[in-house]
């Protein structure tokens, strides 16, 4: 499964298709559509080769794999169902340790309303404090209701094993600026500025290669 990064209440377009062979022609055909929704400001989420390759659906049996109860997930919040959605990445999450889960349950509660949005998060922390990725959305959670100083905790124990997180960098910087650091939010921004530009430099130097296998100049 693919999913973009942005969190929010742009709409969540999920796309079912392909093969179970990766990089398929209709998986290809979907992935274009897609990106023209995330050109008009949606979201996307996609399912396709191995993600397909689930058990036969049988009403009468409750149990899930992760995978499945990922899919379901991702169909109730773009259903707008968020406390189905909830429900479907908390078992998921239950079932497998990964922090996509934790992730997709906290913007299903933040979006639904529901209580303790933040939960999911803190609980998947508590046993992977190092994970980036979840941390980096806790921050910005706190950033979103004014906790500032929990917030600027949070990205500085993401720099502290990624020193080059730009995406830490760049907000721990916008949180010292409320919080009227200004001297440390201008070296986190302008760090955040060069790590952004180093990696779009190192993506524009790696070759691109094109579906038969050749790299294209």
């Amino acid at each position: 499964m693919t999913a973009s990064t942005t969190i929010g209440g742009a709409p969540l377009v999920v796309g079912l298709g392909g093969t179970l062979r990766a990089n398929s022609s209709t998986e290809r055909a979907l992935r274009y559509c897609l990106e023209s929704v995330e050109q008009q400001g949606g979201r996307t989420t996609f399912f396709s080769g191995p993600d397909l390759d689930l058990p036969m659906y049988a009403p009468h049996e409750l149990e899930r794999t992760p995978k499945a109860l990922e899919l379901v997930g991702a169909l109730r919040y773009a259903q707008k169902r968020y406390a189905d959605a909830a429900a479907a990445y908390q078992k998921a999450g239950e079932l497998s340790h990964r922090p996509q889960f934790a992730i997709a349950e906290y913007e299903s509660r933040s979006q639904g309303k529901l209580a303790q949005p933040e939960a999911p998060l803190e609980k998947y922390l508590s046993t992977s404090p190092t994970e980036p990725s979840t941390r980096v959305v806790l921050a910005q959670a706190q950033q979103g209701r004014g906790d500032r100083a929990g917030a600027a905790h949070s990205y500085e124990l993401v720099l502290t094993n990624q020193p080059k997180n730009a995406v830490a960098l760049n907000n721990r910087g916008n949180t010292f600026i409320k919080m009227r650091r200004h001297n440390d939010a201008l070296e986190k921004i302008l760090a955040g500025h060069e790590e952004r530009l180093r990696i779009l430099e190192d993506d524009r130097r790696r070759p691109d290669t094109s579906s038969d296998g050749q790299v294209s100049n």
